[in-house]
């Protein structure tokens, strides 16, 4: 919820309470790469060398050892179903008793994306458009054969996926097959984000937005800004964010954007609660350690920190129950 968020950095856990951000946690010793929780009082941080601490509400203690270091990205479904995806492309999983190398370099040795579907499944895709999904106890392939670098995906209630990225393309996969989406751009798309098979959004270079409308791609004026991020909660509450600060709304109706934010860095991430109540994170502007986070609102940003020695890896918010 929007009064307990966390963040790490490299040997820090930060956390706000609504007012302040304060030191949830420190260790000079540590290397913090990334959180993930289901409570207050249940929540985990994964350290450089591999170890995963654990926090029951008073104590952190050492809770799981992983089977290696060098991973990108890590996602809880419970204590019984741990993914992680390592910079080398193998995934592991963890099924509560031992951990399993569910597949070697599926991925590859590319920065990969990863998210979990409505439909439960655990999808994991790297730039160069190889793409696999979790379903129960195995891990199956889908060839998508992509033409360009892929950025990013998403997958709708049907378990369809679209897959954004560079010279425009889009790529839809449904079922046994696949089609390059007429998107009218050949700028790269960095992000695609839905509310449902018939409303879905993709952002990119040269201020790029497109809404796909379940028979169509149409491009839509937001700005001139290189968007890299896309979020929202219906279709009346789209957020773009991107280079320089660059921040765009859409109502439902037509795309603002403000072109005076106080945010000057790329933004990176955008997560919310709702329309007064936003979080960004922005960093330098390649896009790369994102050191400051924001708040929105409902009108003005405020920079709540600013650390340009850290790289904030992860946040994350827990309801007030």
């Amino acid at each position: 919820g929007p009064d307990n968020i966390y963040v790490c950095d490299n040997n820090r856990v930060l956390r706000w309470d609504g007012s302040l951000w304060s030191i949830f946690c420190e260790n000079e010793e540590w290397s913090f790469r990334d959180i993930w929780g289901f409570a207050e009082d249940d929540f985990y941080v994964r350290r450089g060398d591999g170890m995963i601490e654990k926090f029951n509400g008073a104590a952190w203690a050492d809770w799981l050892q992983l089977p290696i270091s060098n991973m990108n990205s890590m996602m809880y479904f419970s204590a019984q179903s741990i993914f992680t995806v390592s910079n080398n492309g193998k995934i592991n999983r963890m099924d509560g008793t031992e951990w399993h190398l569910d597949h070697r370099n599926i991925i590859g040795a590319t920065k990969s994306d990863s998210l979990i579907s409505p439909d439960g499944r655990v999808y994991a895709m790297a730039s160069n458009g190889k793409f696999h999904f979790f379903n129960e106890m195995a891990w199956s392939e889908l060839q998508t054969d992509c033409p360009h670098e892929a950025r990013s995906f998403w997958v709708d209630s049907m378990g369809s996926i679209y897959i954004c990225g560079d010279a425009g393309m889009i790529r839809k996969i449904s079922d046994t097959t696949q089609e390059d989406m007429v998107t009218g751009t050949t700028e790269a798309l960095y992000d695609i984000w839905g509310v449902s098979s018939d409303s879905i959004y993709a952002v990119g270079d040269s201020g790029t937005v497109l809404h796909y409308n379940g028979n169509q791609w149409q491009p839509m004026t937001a700005g001139l800004a290189d968007f890299r991020t896309v979020w929202g909660d219906s279709d009346n509450t789209v957020y773009a964010g991107g280079t320089t600060g660059s921040f765009a709304r859409f109502d439902g109706t037509s795309w603002s954007y403000d072109d005076t934010s106080a945010i000057s860095e790329t933004v990176v991430d955008i997560w919310g609660v709702d329309e007064d109540d936003l979080y960004a994170i922005a960093g330098n502007n390649s896009g790369f350690d994102p050191g400051q986070i924001y708040h929105w609102d409902g009108n003005d940003w405020s920079l709540l920190i600013d650390d340009v020695e850290k790289a904030f890896h992860s946040i994350i918010g827990f309801a007030a129950d």
